[in-house]
């Protein structure tokens, strides 16, 4: 009986962590770019810079910090996710920058949760990871 009421209490927790990502009102997704600030409490490598560009028409775009690249999005219901990602096919001066572009992109396409408030992005993939960006100046 204890077992299940841990269980409970946790799934509970867990549904009230889940509400706190529903979309919120007003929030600008598309007209801006956005820079990534931290990733999951890591700030990205000295001297990169990865973007995200949402077109109302539903395409992506940005940089991984070496690449540029490409893919689509969809919103709905408090949902944001993106497919189709490709990027060029740059070598990058600095192996750890590769690295860290290969990750970002595939941590795009497993975005599922989001909030947007004035200036400020924040990206949830289906494995927790957590993304905020800022609104670029």
């Amino acid at each position: 009986m204890r077992t299940w009421a841990v269980a409970a209490t946790f799934l509970g927790l867990t549904a009230c962590a889940f509400q706190a990502w529903h979309e919120p009102a007003g929030e600008q997704l598309t007209g801006s770019e956005w820079v990534l600030r931290d990733a999951t409490g890591m700030p990205p490598l000295r001297g990169s810079s990865l973007t995200l560009l949402l077109a109302p028409e539903g395409e992506v775009s940005g940089s991984g910090g070496c690449n540029r690249f490409v893919g689509r999005w969809t919103k709905q219901r408090g949902r944001l996710t993106m497919s189709g990602m490709a990027s060029t096919m740059m070598a990058c001066p600095d192996n750890a920058v590769m690295e860290q572009e290969q990750a970002f992109l595939k941590s795009l396409e497993g975005t599922s949760l989001f909030t947007a408030t004035p200036g400020k992005l924040v990206l949830q993939t289906h494995d927790g990871h957590v993304f905020t960006f800022a609104s670029a100046p």
